[in-house]
This record gives C-alpha cells, structure tokens and sequence, in this order.
C-alpha cells in the first residue's frame, strides 16, 4: 500500500488531491503560511504541511494539486514535493511539533531549480553553513556548465537542480528535526539519484558526448550511467576510448578506483600538459574479489578541439603500449587504493568497443599470444 500510495503521489500526470480539512488551515481564511504536523487522509501519518491558496497550488503546479471540494485554502502536504526522502523524511509528532508560523516564504516550497533558493531558502531554517556553501556551489558548477551544452544538456541541467532541491524540501518545514550530518547524506543521495540514475531513462542518454565532457569539467562524479547509453554510438575525433581490465581490487566504490586509475595515468604519461583531460569510469558499481573489472578511460582534448588532437592522443597511447610491451603496466600502484592487477588494455573505436584499434595483453609471458593490430 506504502508503495502504491508514493506512485500515486509523485505521478505528474494526475491530478492528487490535498487533504484541506484540519484545524489551523481554515477552507477559507487560511491562513497562508501557517505549518503543521497534519494527518494525511491517504494513508493516516502524521506529517508536516503548510497551508496554502488553492489559487497558488494549481497555478505552481500546473493544477497537478489542488484542494479538496470547494476549499479555498488546505494544507500542502510535504509529501508533494519530498524527493527521494519520501513519507519517513516528511513524518512528525503531532503531540510534540505543533503549528508554527513558516519561517521561509511559501514559494521557496516550490523550488524552481534557481541556485539562490539554497540562501534565500534553506538557509533561514537550517544552520548547516558548509552544506549550504557546498549545494550553492555545485549548483552554480551547473549553471556554468549549462551556458556551454545543447538543448538536450541545458534541460537535464533545469531538471537535476530541481530535483536536488526537492530533495531538500521537507527540511523548510519546522516539524521536521534539523540534523546537519543527515542533510550532508541526502546532499550526496541526491547527487547519485538525480545526476544518475533518476534521470538515466528520461534524459541522461540524450546527452552528447560533448554535453558529458563540458558538464564533467565543472561536476566530477555523475557520468557513469553514460556507459550504458546504447543511443552513444559516436565518438567525436578529439577523445579516443582505452578500457583497462584490473583485478585484486579492494571492496570499495568502484567510482573512487576508476578516478584514481585515471588519475594515476594521466600524471604518469603527462595528458594535461598535452592539453589533455579524462574521464575514468566503470559501469559496475563495487569491486568483487577475485572479479575482473573493465575501467573506461575516455581521453579527450580539454578545447573540445579536433586540431592536431588525434595525432597527440595517438602519440600518448603509443607511450602506454610501449610500457605494455615492456611488461611495466602488469601492476599499478593508485593512491588511496593501493596496488592494482591490470590483465588487459583494449584501445576502442567506439563507446560500445564493437571494432577495436588494438588489444594488448600486460603480462609479459601472455604478450606473445596477445593481438595487437595498429
């Protein structure tokens, strides 16, 4: 019923009645403002509301909600717009969190995705002054990274902002219990919910190769699910694919092994003083021992320039081939990881890896037997 009620709640095609009878919320005084830990008439738990204009409700959210019958003023239900924290982020006691004035004005509970909402919003009800700077930075990384994208990157953009905020939601009401440690992890949900996966389906494969790389240089830890987008069949002639095959790896996020492999390489061959950058990634998400994992490693040019950019990452992965065949890339040492096993290094001609440029094994006896076609 739990799971019913919260896809019922969070479709935008319906049109989901507000509970508008409760006392403090009057059908046709309000007033506006005021908050509350009410109960829901969908499913009975208590939880945080504020009273608000019917007029306001439908006109913000395109009459997705309204009040109940003719009420003209009935409580928001937190629930409306909680994100990803859901009934339990939005729960309160009504015998101890009784009605207050909104300590933020009613609009900030429909945020729009503008990066101010952070100050002008959350800030008035939390005193997280670090979480707050951390939101309102990445938040701007976005728009920054927004103004250089394709239509298709500046609305994955719009909505992600969103999202993230409406995650934040529950936390402007003054029933709900402020914990400054348990918004930082909801920061870095959000972070994996919106960036990732939540949009994955709707929006995220229509990204460009070029969105990816514009957006990463301002955002560094939201791109794997573009791994999987089968709609990414091309890449542009300034990035080249190389996957590496590492094992004995640490039972850790895979997100952080793959940065520091990239990382590492990228120190060890010199790629930012060729005017080179990169993306290092795995489409699992934890290493299993004993597992070997495929780490993807797109090099690319930091202009997004195709000017000569060929010839230098050619000359880069020649460098790595030759360290192959000296039987020196067999074991890397990567920071904060520690000692990695590399099996194979497989140069890509597309994001699938359906045609090859070259595949090496790094075993020095094995090389022989390798194919290393130029």
């Amino acid at each position: 019923m739990g799971a019913l009620f919260r896809l019922l709640l969070f479709s935008l095609e319906i049109v989901v009645v507000i509970n508008g009878v409760s006392a403090g919320c009057d059908t046709v005084k309000g007033p506006e403002g005021d908050t509350d830990c009410v109960e829901s008439p969908l499913n009975r738990m208590a939880q945080a509301a504020v009273c608000l204009p019917r007029k306001k409700i439908e006109k913000i959210t395109s009459k997705h909600f309204s009040c109940r019958g003719s009420a003209q003023y009935c409580w928001y239900l937190c629930t409306a717009t909680a994100g990803h924290g859901g009934l339990s982020a939005c729960e309160c006691n009504p015998n101890v969190q009784a009605s207050r004035k909104s300590e933020v004005p009613t609009d900030c509970f429909f945020p729009t995705g503008r990066c101010s909402w952070f100050t002008e919003c959350l800030s008035k009800r939390v005193n997280c002054s670090s979480n707050i700077k951390a939101a309102t930075e990445r938040c701007n990384n976005l728009d920054t990274a927004r103004q250089s994208v394709s239509k298709n990157g500046q609305e994955w953009v719009d909505t992600s902002k969103k999202c993230i905020q409406n995650n934040m939601i529950h936390y402007l009401y003054p029933q709900i219990n402020l914990d400054c440690k348990n918004m930082r992890e909801i920061m870095e949900l959000s972070d994996t919910l919106c960036y990732r996966e939540k949009l994955y389906e709707s929006q995220f494969c229509k990204l460009t190769f070029s969105d990816v790389v514009t957006i990463h240089g301002y955002l560094r830890a939201f791109y794997r699910n573009f791994l999987l987008c089968k709609s990414t069949t091309v890449l542009p002639p300034w990035s080249k694919l190389v996957i590496f095959y590492v094992k004995n790896l640490p039972e850790q996020d895979l997100d952080e092994i793959a940065g520091q492999l990239g990382n590492t390489l990228s120190k060890k061959y010199e790629w930012s003083k060729a005017g080179l950058d990169h993306i290092a990634a795995s489409p699992a998400r934890l290493a299993v021992k004993g597992q070997t994992v495929p780490i993807r490693v797109y090099i690319y040019s930091k202009t997004q320039s195709s000017e000569n950019i060929s010839k230098v990452i050619s000359e880069k992965i020649k460098e790595l081939k030759m360290d192959i065949a000296d039987g020196k890339m067999s074991s890397l040492s990567l920071a904060k990881v520690g000692n990695v096993n590399i099996t194979q290094v497989v140069g890509c001609k597309d994001p699938q890896c359906l045609s090859r440029n070259f595949s090496m094994l790094t075993d020095e006896k094995r090389f022989r037997r390798s194919t290393n076609r130029k």
